[in-house]
């Protein structure tokens, strides 16, 4: 949502909003027991399911959830038919994002204005490399750079490579939301680097979650402050 409200994802923004407006009026009678395939103001389809066993009604890019592995992103009916002026209001749990709008690392990285790692990222072209692909960026805050010597960094292309790489983790098979629910106990992961340099997550619970790399002490860690996929 950061991007979202960045000035570089305004357009996204606007295509967002506009896939959460139907071109027709629909009430909640017209929504329950059937599944509706809706035309939206960005002139993409959004499927309405009312066909549930708990008379729930959904909303999403596809009308199968579960098979296409989008079952996290559909929203749910909370408050129905408030009326205004110009139609009527659905309140739904879950944003929305229709297939024409492509949210990347880059963009991510933008909203945060975490603008030395992705430097870093263009500078070791390995930011097309990452978009192109599912995996976890491990991004340090601009400030967490303060300590380090960057002019040597930055004519070190290998060291460069090197942290970058350890930053970020390739998707492995299992485990497609470890990121956004991980457990508790220490996680080891695979970074971009190697099979060999790994890092560790761990969940401390009341909302803390640790990054180390593999070997290093308990008390070497970065806090993660927050998390977006």
């Amino acid at each position: 949502s950061r991007y979202l409200v960045h000035p570089s994802g305004r357009a996204d923004l606007q295509t967002v909003l506009r896939y959460h407006v139907a071109t027709s009026a629909l009430y909640y009678r017209d929504l329950v027991g059937d599944v509706l395939e809706v035309t939206t103001l960005s002139n993409e389809s959004l499927i309405i399911n009312g066909r549930n066993d708990d008379d729930s009604v959904w909303i999403g890019t596809t009308e199968d959830t579960e098979k296409d592995n989008k079952l996290d992103e559909h929203g749910v009916l909370e408050k129905s038919d408030v009326l205004v002026s110009n139609g009527v209001v659905h309140k739904v749990d879950h944003l929305q994002i229709p297939e024409n709008v492509s949210i990347t690392h880059h963009n991510l990285l933008k909203g945060i204005n975490a603008n030395t790692m992705l430097n870093i990222l263009k500078k070791t072209n390995l930011l097309n490399q990452v978009d192109l692909t599912d995996c976890i960026i491990m991004s340090p805050t601009d400030k967490a750079f303060e300590n380090e010597d960057m002019e040597s960094l930055w004519n070190d292309t290998e060291k460069l490579v090197r942290l970058a790489k350890l930053h970020i983790v390739p998707k492995s098979e299992g485990r497609k939301r470890w990121f956004l629910y991980p457990l508790l106990g220490d996680q080891v992961y695979d970074t971009l680097l190697s099979n060999r340099d790994k890092v560790v997550i761990r969940e401390l619970g009341y909302g803390s979650t640790i990054i180390r790399v593999k070997g290093q002490p308990y008390g070497t860690h970065a806090r993660v402050l927050d998390m977006g996929r």
